[in-house]
């Protein structure tokens, strides 16, 4: 999942600080002189980068990421990127997740070219995603009914899931 991005003629740099394990975010309108650092205002738990899936389409940022370790719920904001390098965030919304894992991860998310927002992540059945674990793949989407499971696999495979849009209001997976 990228990490960079271009929009209202600025550069943006999103990335995991480890030692507050915090999403932060720095600009720039000419790739030498950087903002100072950001923080996403997220009550997640990001102990890793794929604890936390963040896609931007347009001047438009979306991000997605688990609850807490013990809860099976995600997190999941929407914020504009504004010109002067500033992110005007919405509230956070708590999804529930209802799929039996304990842990997730590879969170990725994306925007389709009908407005809606798609969260995919990887759960495992246990407390972390390793060799032996049962893997569950899932993808939300967001539309004006609200949340909505759209598609769910479990198998061990060890693979990770991802979306990636498409035209026509599509997603691949």
């Amino acid at each position: 999942e990228g990490r960079v991005f271009h929009a209202n003629s600025r550069w943006w740099v999103f990335y995991r600080n480890g030692a507050t394990k915090t999403e932060q975010w720095v600009s720039s309108t000419d790739g030498v002189a950087w903002s100072p650092p950001s923080t996403v205002p997220t009550g997640c738990i990001i102990n890793y980068e794929p604890n936390i899936g963040l896609s931007v389409s347009g001047s438009l940022v979306v991000y997605a990421c688990q609850y807490s370790e013990t809860v099976r719920d995600f997190y999941f904001d929407t914020g504009t990127l504004n010109a002067d390098g500033s992110i005007s965030w919405g509230y956070e919304t708590t999804v529930s997740a209802s799929y039996y894992v304990n842990t997730y991860e590879g969170f990725t998310t994306a925007v389709d070219t009908d407005g809606n927002y798609w969260v995919a992540f990887t759960g495992c059945s246990i407390s972390s995603c390793g060799s032996g674990t049962y893997i569950y793949g899932t993808v939300y989407e967001h539309t004006q009914s609200g949340w909505a499971r759209s598609f769910a696999r479990a198998d061990s495979s060890g693979y990770w899931w991802a979306i990636l849009p498409l035209t026509n209001a599509k997603m691949a997976l």
